[in-house]
């Protein structure tokens, strides 16, 4: 197991991958000529059949093409998500596009998808040709599934006393897209992928991905809310000044990938970062934890972009966070702060522990898992049962 590695969701990966290699060693022949073993797209093959090959939503290049490493553009998605989420819904009069002209065969799904409010017009125009990204994705599938409510309680983060977190525009969306599972965790383990493949919410998203979050939505169906709803309130309690100031710096990360010994936000050389090259901007849980954290020094240093100092926190796996402390050190939930490290794990023994996020209040934590960067509840579900004790933190200025 990787020393590092900071996810259930990872974890779940890494079975499911072992469980599968008898399989993968003999693959299906696919009927897509550019789907193939060992592929960029292969991570994608069952989400591209499903969405390209038992339904039409995605069938942009017949039916043994699918070109999935080309950028999935606006007309396409626009299809894509009419097609799988409103396929009887008729054009709304008053609706048109300067560039896409009434009599062009993507016009009734460009129309219906920005009547649905899916996605937007800019400037009366739809832009049919110009790439997605993942933020545009997310927001399409989210709105899709019906998730307007929790989008507009997640922007509405506040604490107990009603007084908002400023936060960009995009948060709400990079978040619920993030927790809902829409996007891969590319893994360089496995043959043809790579984490240099995983997504920024500006990157622009190419077609194997879209499918993957298309096929993902689609599977959810309703079930999206079991995942979403709890953020319709989003109250994280009363954090001190010094925390609200990680708390804000964290959410700017909201949506970025998962990346295994990640801990920068854009993609590093070895020198002078900790943990080697990392090939995508993103972080694994204990790289978060630095990342929001950690104060900075000759080794590694963040300070220019995070604006506040940090704390003391020279360890850099999570079993290593949990190893340096006293028995008498360990803070049980019940006592947890603002600020505090939470280390789960299947034991306290510190060699058990295998995944750290940091919690800011009323059951909240940031956290790097194998959906990404997102702020999760660790009141009850898999984070309650697996955490074992915080750690509380010295401010490196004391």
């Amino acid at each position: 197991m990787r020393s590092v590695l900071g996810a259930p969701l990872a974890l779940l990966l890494v079975l499911a991958l072992a469980g599968s290699a008898g399989a993968a060693s003999n693959p299906p022949p696919s009927q897509w000529q550019d789907v193939q073993a060992g592929s960029r797209a292969w991570f994608a093959k069952d989400a591209i059949n499903g969405v390209a090959g038992t339904h039409d939503w995605m069938r942009d290049y017949g039916t043994q093409t699918f070109r999935p490493t080309v950028p999935e553009t606006r007309e396409q998605l626009a299809r894509a998500l009419v097609r799988a989420f409103a396929p009887t819904v008729l054009p709304k009069a008053g609706i048109s596009f300067k560039d896409l002209p009434a009599g062009d065969p993507f016009f009734a799904f460009a129309n219906v998808a920005v009547a649905k409010g899916w996605m937007s017009e800019i400037a009366g125009n739809f832009e049919p040709t110009a790439p997605v990204n993942e933020f545009m994705v997310s927001k399409a599938l989210v709105l899709a599934l019906g998730l307007q409510a929790d989008v507009v309680g997640a922007n509405g983060i506040h604490m107990t006393d009603g007084t908002p977190l400023p936060h960009s525009p995009q948060f709400g969306v990079n978040l619920l897209g993030r927790v809902i599972g829409l996007w891969y965790n590319h893994d360089t383990r496995v043959k043809g992928d790579s984490e240099a493949y995983d997504l920024l919410p500006s990157t622009p998203a190419p077609r194997d991905d879209v499918a993957y979050a298309l096929s993902r939505a689609a599977r959810l169906g309703p079930d999206a809310r079991w995942y979403a709803d709890q953020y319709a309130d989003f109250d994280i309690g009363s954090p001190s000044p010094a925390i609200q100031q990680v708390i804000e710096f964290g959410m700017k990360y909201v949506g970025y990938p998962y990346v295994y010994a990640g801990e920068w936000n854009t993609p590093t050389v070895s020198i002078p970062y900790c943990c080697g090259a990392q090939l995508q901007g993103g972080f694994d849980c204990s790289g978060f934890t630095w990342w929001l954290l950690r104060a900075g020094d000759s080794m590694w240093n963040n300070d220019s972009i995070r604006g506040y100092p940090g704390w003391i926190l020279n360890e850099r796996s999570s079993y290593a966070m949990a190893g340096v402390m006293k028995k008498w050190q360990r803070v049980p939930y019940k006592n947890l702060q603002p600020g505090d490290l939470m280390l789960y794990g299947s034991s306290p023994d510190p060699n058990s522990v295998y995944h750290v996020d940091t919690f800011i209040g009323n059951g909240w934590a940031l956290d790097s898992g194998g959906d990404g960067v997102t702020i999760v509840n660790v009141s009850s579900g898999w984070y309650r049962d697996t955490f074992q004790y915080g750690r509380h933190l010295k401010p490196a200025s004391s």
